[in-house]
């Protein structure tokens, strides 16, 4: 659970930063759909880049303790398995 509390963290704070961004120079400090749209996937992707790494490792930690025959991020795709 405290994956995702960071991730949003990540998300939002940079959202509101785009957006305030995208609107600095208009008084009504409204946005367009399109700028909205530009936000969030801007706000998603830097998300994505910076989580991702805690996600590997979050992921490797949680497999390191499995079965003895199970060979973990290793892919031999020849070997007929």
């Amino acid at each position: 659970m405290m994956w995702l509390v960071e991730s949003l963290m990540v998300y939002f704070t940079i959202y509101e930063q785009l957006k305030s961004f995208l609107c600095s120079d208009d008084e009504r400090h409204k946005l367009s759909i399109g700028a909205n749209m530009l936000a969030a996937a801007a706000a998603g992707a830097a998300t994505t880049i910076a989580t991702n790494p805690l996600w590997v490792v979050k992921t490797r930690l949680q497999t390191q303790g499995m079965r003895a025959g199970v060979v973990g991020w290793s892919c031999d795709c020849s070997s007929g398995y």
